[in-house]
């Protein structure tokens, strides 16, 4: 468990959410950064599934209540995921994996209902 300072404001990291900022390398890995907020906590509107998170610079780790699980999001996946109403209203509902390789040097992340994945071409699909 950890204080971090941002921007002059600490934000405390700490249980499930700590864990995995530290498995996926902390704030020196590729895109994390440092976390910008405290915990979140609220319920996905659609699907009803209960979680917390916090925001860090690169994307957010959340806590899926309903599967004791807590996974990450990033990078155009974690846009993607934002722009359509992120945990909180989002048609997908929460993450059920973390942000994985997929076809052809694309990624996926899997949803309660659904998908979100890159293109080859660059672009991202909401397939939800």
């Amino acid at each position: 468990m950890s204080p971090y300072v941002w921007d002059s404001v600490a934000f405390w990291v700490h249980g499930g959410i700590w864990q995995k900022y530290i498995d996926i390398g902390g704030p020196q890995a590729c895109c994390w950064g440092y976390p910008v907020s405290n915990e979140i906590s609220g319920t996905n509107g659609p699907t009803g599934s209960d979680f917390i998170y916090t925001w860090f610079e690169g994307g957010i780790v959340l806590v899926n209540v309903p599967a004791f699980a807590t996974y990450e999001t990033h990078g155009a996946i974690w846009s993607a995921y934002f722009n359509s109403g992120g945990p909180g209203s989002s048609r997908c509902g929460l993450p059920t994996s973390d942000v994985l390789p997929w076809i052809s040097g694309t990624i996926i992340q899997a949803y309660e209902e659904g998908a979100i994945y890159t293109t080859t071409g660059g672009g991202t699909v909401i397939d939800c």
